[in-house]
C-alpha cells in the first residue's frame, strides 16, 4: 500500500512539473462572421424560407422575410446558417439565393 501511494505521489509530482507544449504557430484572429438578411419573394402573402437539417433535408424551422442569419459554411448553392426563431437560435441549411445584403462583421 505504501509503495502504491509513493508511486502515485511520484506520478502526480511529475505531472505538476510538466510545462505546456510550445505553440508551433501563432494564434490567428477568427475570421469575420458573415451576416445576411432572408430575402424571400413570392406571391405567398407570408413568404418563408425553410431551414433544413441538410440540403434538401427535413425542415427544422421557417425563416421569415427580413430575418437576419449568420453564415457559417456553404456547399454549392446551399448555405449553413444560424438564425433566430422566436427566443431560439436554430442552425440549419438554406438555399443561398434567398439570402441578400450579406456583410462581414469581425468576431470579438
Amino acid at each position: 500500500m505504501i509503495k502504491y501511494l509513493g508511486a502515485m505521489v511520484a506520478v502526480l509530482v511529475s505531472l505538476m512539473t510538466l510545462e505546456p507544449p510550445a505553440r508551433s504557430e501563432p494564434v490567428t484572429k477568427a475570421p469575420p462572421l458573415t451576416r445576411c438578411i432572408v430575402h424571400v419573394l413570392s406571391n405567398d402573402p407570408t413568404p418563408s424560407l425553410n431551414l433544413r437539417t441538410l440540403p434538401n433535408g427535413t425542415i427544422l424551422a421557417e425563416l421569415q422575410f427580413g430575418d437576419i442569419v449568420d453564415v457559417f459554411d456553404s456547399m454549392g448553392q446551399w448555405v449553413f446558417v444560424a438564425g433566430g426563431q422566436g427566443d431560439k437560435y436554430v442552425f440549419g441549411w438554406v438555399y443561398g439565393s434567398y439570402l441578400a445584403d450579406c456583410h462581414d462583421y469581425p468576431l470579438r
